[in-house]
């Protein structure tokens, strides 16, 4: 998957429109990993490894599931 998204309707709510329906997730994965690397990690640290790994394993705290639309 990439990164926090797990279908291609919820990477397409935080990126606009222009997204095809028939994106798959996995052909842009390297992209948003080093995105959030450039972007997202300076700011929330190890935390935001720490919401990946809860993504992944489908164990987000309601504190971490509040930060997703973000």
């Amino acid at each position: 998957m990439a990164e926090l998204f797990s279908t291609v309707s919820q990477f397409k709510s935080q990126v606009g429109g222009a997204i095809s329906s028939t994106l798959e997730l996995d052909s842009i994965a390297p992209v948003v990993y080093d995105t959030a690397r450039r972007h997202i990690l300076p700011y929330l640290g190890v935390e935001y490894t720490n919401l990946v790994t809860a993504f992944d394993a489908s164990s987000l705290s309601p504190a971490q599931t509040a930060l997703l639309p973000f």
